[in-house]
């Protein structure tokens, strides 16, 4: 389906940092871009093959952060004040070719052949300021305190045209775009929000600690990147979540042995929910709403036994609950959540992308001086993910499966560490399994086995 894709990313970072007797003051300069072309096309026979695209997109942004953290040995309380501020821009240029031959032979729409443009742009600009203060109350007992004020200002357009098939002129006789955009519409939003969080710890001894927090966390709205109709909604509103956590932490065996594990609860209002809907063209196309609110609980535990000093096993386990505690409406549905009153309703369906089970196991051997003075390492991990839907169809072509992954390397260090050469494997099984599936064929595949071979060197 996705005969070519080319990225090309540029990150720069200048980060500075000076030292005062109070604490030490940061800025971290950030400059990122990626341009990204991508031709898809349909390749398994019949209707799919009257559809062909070309997605080009260009993002840009530049950010700023300024923070001070202050001495943690100096008295009962420490602080970290900050602010953060980020321009960027992001533009996207879709060109859609339908060849209606194939789907409508032997009607008056049997010859007719179609260009789509869809154009759109999106400039976002982010302030925030930021603190925590955390006051030792006694020796064995920390309350932390957190904040968050930010404020963000997004500006959205999008076009669309048609025009002669495989062309870029836009049409100009009989037709639904005569010289001009058939659909086009543009936005503004703006919101502000303060999120916060507290948490208690308690050193149960040298060893141990125990810990509860409240926090609060927010994800802003935005803008669907496809439109159907010009009355269409393409606005979703901010998501936010209330987290409460209880946990443990633990070293055993004059620290040889670690356990770490926490329970969460999350009550989210809003979640921002990205589902497939078919376009009037009949083709698949992603909107993103807010759902009703959504309850995630759940378990996580590690454990790490270092064996001999050489040797260290380990592995983790998560069990979690991700529900929609209300959700009617959705654009699509499953034959079983339509309602009575043939409305659909997903109350009660697990979230995407969310599996009921998810875990790993480890080895990692470190052995000094092994070839000469090189350092040897290996590593080996097996981890588990149960299977979980990716669309909220709930239909059985849209089930990511449970899958079993084995990773293994092999890394050479030199003395003083400046060199390492390392092997590694990813998927060495070479499992395949859609991370995310669409109804007609999937989306995204997982990938396969890797094998890959690394240099790395450092200078002072």
């Amino acid at each position: 389906f996705c005969p070519g894709r080319d990225s090309e990313t540029e990150n720069v970072t200048l980060q500075m940092d000076w030292d005062f007797d109070a604490g030490t003051l940061t800025s971290i300069t950030g400059y990122q871009t990626y341009d990204y072309a991508h031709r898809f096309n349909g390749l398994d026979g019949g209707a799919t093959q009257a559809f062909k695209a070309r997605r080009v997109e260009g993002f840009e942004s530049l950010s700023q952060e300024v923070r001070f953290v202050s001495d943690a040995d100096d008295g009962e309380m420490d602080y970290i004040l900050g602010v953060y501020y980020e321009d960027s821009d992001i533009a996207r240029d879709q060109q859609s070719e339908f060849n209606l031959t194939q789907i409508f032979a032997g009607t008056p729409m049997g010859g007719l052949f179609l260009g789509r443009g869809e154009p759109w742009s999106q400039d976002t600009e982010t302030l925030a300021a930021f603190g925590q203060l955390r006051w030792s109350l006694s020796d064995r007992m920390n309350l932390i305190f957190g904040g968050r004020y930010s404020s963000e200002d997004k500006s959205f357009r999008f076009e669309r045209f048609f025009r002669e098939y495989d062309s870029p002129v836009i049409r100009t006789g009989p037709g639904p775009s005569p010289g001009g955009p058939a659909l086009s519409v543009s936005a503004d939003r703006s919101e502000d929000e303060f999120t916060g969080s507290i948490t208690a710890q308690w050193f149960t001894g040298d060893d141990s600690m125990i810990f509860a927090s409240l926090s609060q966390g927010h994800k802003t709205g935005g803008f669907s990147d496809r439109i159907d109709s010009p009355g269409a909604p393409f606005e979703f509103d901010a998501e936010l979540n209330d987290t409460f956590e209880l946990g443990t932490k633990n070293t055993f065996a004059n620290g040889a042995v670690s356990f770490n594990a926490t329970l969460f609860y999350m009550d989210i209002e809003g979640l921002q929910a990205a589902t497939a809907v078919r376009d009037s063209a009949g083709i698949n196309v992603f909107s993103v709403s807010n759902a009703a609110d959504s309850t995630v609980q759940g378990l996580e535990t590690e454990l790490a036994w270092n064996v001999n000093g050489s040797l260290t096993v380990g592995g983790n386990f998560a069990f979690i609950d991700a529900t929609f505690d209300e959700f009617l409406g959705s654009a699509d549905c499953p034959a079983t959540a339509v309602n009575a009153d043939g409305v659909c309703d997903l109350s009660g369906f697990n979230l995407n992308f969310a599996p009921e089970t998810k875990g790993s196991i480890y080895a990692d051997l470190y052995m000094a001086d092994a070839f000469g003075a090189w350092d040897v390492r290996l590593y080996a991990d097996i981890s588990y993910t149960d299977e979980t839907f990716t669309d909220l169809t709930y239909l059985p072509t849209n089930l990511s499966p449970s899958r079993t992954l084995y990773n293994a390397s092999l890394r050479l260090v030199s003395p003083s560490d400046q060199y390492s050469i390392s092997l590694v494997g990813k998927n060495l099984s070479d499992e395949e399994f859609c991370v995310w599936c669409l109804d007609g064929g999937p989306a995204s595949m997982g990938r396969p086995r890797e094998i890959a071979l690394a240099f790395s060197a450092s200078f002072e």
